[in-house]
């Protein structure tokens, strides 16, 4: 029987005001990777939420910044990180400030 991990997002900067909230607390069972946690996301907060993460060729849009426990989730695999393996994962999801 395969447990489920339990991953912490927190939204930092415009994403965070744009979801209303500072974190979600996920539990899903491995194998998992960036791109399926990014996909519940995108399920429990609306569509539009893919364009915020995604580029029009389908990779993690380079203004979108992933990290997994502190480290850039481009240089662990990018959309294809894995999350399996441990107990608990936090991931800090951030948009930058745009402005000028």
């Amino acid at each position: 029987m395969t447990s489920s991990v339990e991953i912490r997002v927190h939204y930092i900067g415009n994403l965070k005001h744009k979801l209303g909230c500072d974190e979600d607390r996920l539990a899903l069972a491995p194998p998992m990777r960036v791109r399926d946690v990014l996909e519940v996301l995108v399920e429990r907060h609306g569509a539009e939420l893919r364009d915020w993460f995604y580029n029009q060729y389908g990779w993690l849009d380079p203004r979108c910044m992933v990290f997994i426990d502190g480290e850039d989730s481009r240089e662990l695999g990018g959309l294809d990180a894995s999350l399996d393996g441990v107990d608990e994962i936090e991931m800090a999801i951030a948009l930058p400030m745009a402005g000028g």
